[in-house]
């Protein structure tokens, strides 16, 4: 992935149900170019689950993540999507609900936000121990990394999202360790999920987009399809999560559980019309 993990506190979230890792003899395919493989796998499934994330995978990534917007074209084909009534269509990110809402815009559209704390809304209702150490964590960060040119924090409610895209490697190495000391005795609580060019830190409660996937597909028609496509680590619960389903990592570098990939969200947009088009 792009992320950059720090040692000894990445995590990728609580195991979910099904195999860790798809076994195959080779790596991911181009999703665009393995369109009958992907068929195949779909195998004529009168219900569909196509789950997207957003940032990196619907839209590109940004220096700062107020500067990030869906495009007309992906709008339009969003809501094609939404009107087919074998599909179920979902977002599943780490922002909240209320920003995917307003940023995508589109009715018939699930969200699973804040990493599956938010879903058909309702809000995951974390401990107090878990609220009293992000407090903790938002003094002592917006203390220490503010002193870091190019590092800044992202207060998101029930996270905080500590971003370096911009930042030069010194930078990063000190908020690294800034990071380390501050989460060591909040471990019991909190974890570190890695992002693009970002660290979030997540109460452990929250169970990740992975279980969150988990809970949709139980929720479906037997011998329903699932279908992922991310960008991120995050997003790697989420494939190991539909070991039988189609899984799309977005990007060129690093591992991935996923089947196939893609290289960018422009051509996210091209497998999501020619998805469009297919189903009946």
């Amino acid at each position: 992935m792009s992320s950059r993990a720090i040692p000894g506190l990445a995590a990728t979230g609580s195991p979910v149900p099904g195999p860790a890792r798809v076994r195959r003899t080779r790596g991911p395919q181009h999703a665009l170019r393995a369109w009958n493989e992907a068929a195949r796998a779909a195998g004529g499934a009168k219900t569909q689950a196509l789950f997207l994330d957003f940032d990196g995978t619907l839209a590109p990534i940004r220096r700062r993540p107020d500067l990030v917007h869906c495009s007309k074209r992906m709008r339009d084909v969003l809501t094609k999507l939404a009107r087919h009534h074998g599909l179920w269509l979902g977002i599943v990110s780490g922002r909240r609900t209320r920003t995917l809402k307003r940023l995508i815009g589109v009715q018939g559209i699930h969200y699973c936000g804040a990493y599956g704390a938010e879903s058909e809304g309702s809000t995951l209702k974390i401990s107090r121990a878990a609220h009293r150490a992000l407090f903790r964590m938002r003094k002592v960060l917006g203390t220490e990394l503010g002193k870091l040119a190019g590092v800044w924090t992202e207060d998101k409610g029930l996270s905080l999202a500590v971003h370096y895209r911009g930042a030069r490697g010194d930078a990063v190495a000190a908020a690294e360790d800034v990071l380390r000391r501050t989460l060591a005795q909040a471990r019991p609580v909190l974890r570190i999920m890695a992002g693009r060019k970002s660290w979030e830190i997540v109460p452990r409660e929250i169970p990740g987009k992975g279980a969150a996937v988990v809970r949709v597909m139980r929720s479906l028609p037997a011998g329903s399809v699932g279908i992922y496509i991310g960008d991120d680590a995050a997003d790697e619960e989420a494939f190991a999560a539909l070991p039988g389903g189609i899984t799309i990592h977005v990007g060129l570098h690093g591992k991935t559980r996923a089947r196939y990939f893609l290289r960018t969200p422009a051509e996210v947009l091209q497998w999501l019309v020619r998805f469009e088009e297919a189903l009946p």
